[in-house]
Order: structure tokens, then sequence, then C-alpha cells
């Protein structure tokens, strides 16, 4: 996981500060005819994301190989209101796919499951680095899983190496509660609606899926101002 962790921060830095590098704006002088004017900033605005995220298996699951993907896809819609010149909320809808996948050359077990959460996030306060303007954002999902599913082979009960169909968990408990901190590269604008979110959530219930994969994940989110 801590590889996946720092490959990930070294390619949300690279991509951040390459892109505050190319920001630019029209100028007002005699030898132009062209003038940039940003028009007033809207109360309510729509950003369409999408999530690259990271799971870890429990501990009890990495004796085994893993095969698990680096990072999983999902999709975000959110409602963004200007309550202040320097303070927003977000509020909407966010879709995540996910799966831990083990083997061994006897055995192997894989779990996998489809979540949809609806976010409350709010902006904290904004700093500098590498000339770069970073903002940080805050708040809380809340969701369910709406389909999940496990298959295993193997095993001393049941030998083999046919992969069958296994319940995730007997427990029937698909809440979701994650706690949300987000790392923005920079403020949307007129002339660059697009900026990259890294962001960490640690969930903060107890769950089925938890047999499996643990709490923590973190990703990165590409987000669209509509």
């Amino acid at each position: 996981m801590k590889k996946h962790l720092i490959s990930l921060l070294v390619v949300f830095m690279v991509l951040t500060v390459s892109y505050a590098k190319g920001k630019g704006e029209y100028k007002s002088t005699p030898d132009t005819c062209k003038v940039y004017i940003e028009k007033p900033k809207k109360k309510v605005s729509i950003l369409l994301g999408v999530n690259l995220t990271h799971y870890s298996p429990t501990a009890n699951k990495k004796s085994l190989t893993q095969v698990t993907a680096p990072f999983y896809p999902g999709g975000e819609l959110l409602l963004s209101y200007q309550l202040k010149p320097n303070w927003k909320i977000y509020t909407g809808a966010n879709y995540q796919f996910g799966k831990i996948a083990a083997t061994h050359p006897q055995y192997g077990s894989r779990t996998w499951f489809h979540e949809v959460s609806f976010p409350i996030i709010t902006d904290l306060p904004s700093f500098k680095l590498l000339k770069t303007k970073f903002l940080l954002t805050s708040g809380i999902y809340i969701g369910t899983y709406v389909k999940d599913g496990g298959q295993s082979r193997g095993g001393k009960l049941i030998p083999g190496h046919e992969w069958r169909n296994r319940p995730v968990s007997y427990m029937d408990d698909p809440f979701i509660c994650d706690y949300y901190l987000g790392i923005q590269n920079r403020e949307f604008n007129a002339l660059f609606p697009l900026n990259f979110t890294f962001f960490i959530k640690q969930q903060l219930n107890t769950n089925h899926i938890n047999f499996y994969v643990t709490k923590f994940k973190f990703g990165i989110q590409i987000k669209f101002k509509l």
C-alpha cells in the first residue's frame, strides 16, 4: 500500500505543478486587442468527476499473493454552493467499484462490491507549495453497498481449482460512513475548469466488507466544472 500511496502522491504533484505553470490570462495592453474579463462567479456550480481509489486487504488476507489492481474506477456528481468568497460546500452522489483479490497455488479468494454514497464536503484553509496554491476540503460520505459478491477456491474443506460463489459475510450491514480529506490543486476558473484532488478516506463504522478490506483508502479525483 505504501508504494501505491507514494507513487500517487508523486503523480499528483507532477500533474498539479505542470498544470499550474500552464495557467494564463489575457491582459489589456496598448498593443493587444483582446482583453479577458472574468465573469462573475456563480453561486451554484455543477462538478463532474472521475475517481480512482486504492483498496487494501485486511491482515488475514495478506498471506496470499495479491492480484488486486492498484486502483478501481468510480464517478461523482457534485453541486457546489458558494457561501462566501473563500468558502463553499459540496453535496451530491458518488459511485465506486472496489475489489480485493488474492490467490495461491492451492486456494484463493476474491471479493467485489459496488457502493453508492452521498457526500457533504466543505472548504478548509488553503496553502502554497512549490508556488502552487492548494485547497483543503473535508467532510463525510454516507452510503451503502448496493451489490457485493465473493468467490473462493481450494482449501482444506473444498479442494480444487474451480472458483465457487460464496456469501461475502453472514452479517447484513451494508451501511458506509467515511471521513474524507482532500487536497485540491487549485480553484476552477473560466479558462481551466479542471482540477486534480488527492484524497484519503477513513471508514468510521464497521461492516461485513471489512473482513476483507481495510477501513483506510486513498486515491485521486479528476473534476470538471460544467
